[in-house]
């Protein structure tokens, strides 16, 4: 028995499923089923076919025909995202490299991204977010963009299963707000050459940021991540993490912020384990921040961290802090149990006093004089 290429395992399902049933209503659907499969697999291949063309004319043409057939057909929802992804990864398309029609080729690639951005946001929501048209959604999408070379794209408010950016290039601006990621998000070696926004992104699982370069400003700001590592990401620009909200573990060990830039961590709220080990800053904002269980700034390179009205909760190191280091300390408190201030590191000039609340504790300067402490200075002169 002949079948559509691609249809097979599906094909032999269906003609198990009539033998089985016999004869009847239900079996004139199943063979109607029969009969269209391989026309939809010969549109699949049809298009495929056009996309190895070299005119780009054509390749719009046939990812809008994938497009409709994906949309009439759900089965073929993520074989046809893959397609996309697998197109805006090819390097070739990306660059225009040997091309005489490079307009035309920018134009195919921003179809495959108005395609995914159009059935990746779920309809408008009654407060007027906008979202794709009713019906338009495709649920439970994962997106495989190792190694794309992505131009100003926009999946804002998009909601995506997994998602695999890895050495992916992104030029121009790059929009993520509101986006929620339900799975794993994979942005490790990826390259950002302009301004991207994260701003109110749901991280729901892990997200790697490692290795990756932001060469414009980077905007984090009250995003909700379960985990992030960011280990020996560079940030060029503006670092914004603003009001975001770590539920596990949030890992900066490495990183290296411009020095012409602020890393604005103002408000955000770590509720695992905040580390940023080695890293590099001119200054970090911290002021009203909230640390979780354990807090790690060892060995890291700055000028001044400012920690105005932060709360520190747990084991927390402040080792290695050099000459020349600034740390303003105004109305920032550390809570934590007998056993976690045992294992807190602080700077020889630092002291902890003990606050009217039980386990709460205030820093203050080792020389009495300093009743206004807002700081540790450590290049200061020393003291009689």
């Amino acid at each position: 028995m002949t079948r559509g290429n691609g249809g097979c395992a599906l094909g032999t399902t269906i003609e198990v499923l009539v033998i089985l049933l016999g004869s009847g209503g239900v079996v004139a659907i199943w063979q109607e089923v029969l009969k269209r499969r391989p026309t939809q697999d010969a549109t699949f291949n049809q298009a495929l076919a056009n996309l190895n063309t070299d005119r780009p004319s054509i390749h719009i043409g046939a990812l809008q025909e994938l497009d409709k057939l994906a949309q009439d057909h759900p089965q073929y929802r993520q074989r046809v995202v893959n397609l996309i992804c697998g197109y805006l990864s090819d390097t070739s398309a990306a660059i225009g490299l040997g091309r005489t029609q490079a307009s035309g080729w920018h134009v195919a690639r921003d179809t495959c991204q108005s395609i995914l951005a159009a059935h990746l946001r779920p309809p408008e929501e009654p407060d007027g977010n906008r979202g794709s048209q009713r019906g338009a959604f495709w649920e439970d999408i994962d997106l495989r963009l190792m190694g794309a070379t992505l131009h100003n794209l926009d999946l804002s408010g998009c909601r995506v299963r997994n998602a695999w950016f890895n050495g992916a290039v992104f030029i121009g601006e790059t929009r993520f707000r509101g986006a929620e990621f339900y799975g794993p998000a994979v942005f490790e070696n990826a390259t950002f050459r302009h301004d991207v926004e994260f701003m109110e992104t749901t991280f729901a699982n892990h997200a790697w940021f490692t290795n990756a370069t932001f060469s414009g400003s980077a905007m984090f700001g009250s995003i909700y991540a379960s985990g992030r590592i960011f280990a020996a990401a560079t940030f060029y620009g503006n670092a914004w993490f603003r009001d975001a909200s770590f539920e596990r573990a949030a890992l900066f060990s490495g990183v290296q912020f411009s020095s012409r830039w602020h890393a604005a961590f103002e408000s955000a709220k770590f509720h695992g384990s905040a580390w940023f080990h080695g890293a590099s800053m001119v200054d970090g904002l911290f002021f009203g921040a909230q640390f979780g269980d354990s807090t790690g700034f060892t060995h890291v390179k700055f000028e001044k961290l400012w920690f105005r009205s932060a709360v520190f909760r747990g084991e927390t190191q402040f080792n290695e802090i050099s000459s020349g280091q600034y740390v303003y300390l105004h109305s920032a408190s550390l809570q934590a149990n007998a056993d976690q201030l045992a294992r807190c590191v602080l700077p020889p000039d630092w002291r902890l006093r003990a606050a009217a609340t039980p386990g709460t504790y205030t820093f203050i300067s080792a020389w009495p004089d300093d009743q206004n402490f807002i700081g540790v200075l450590m290049d200061a002169p020393p003291r009689p």
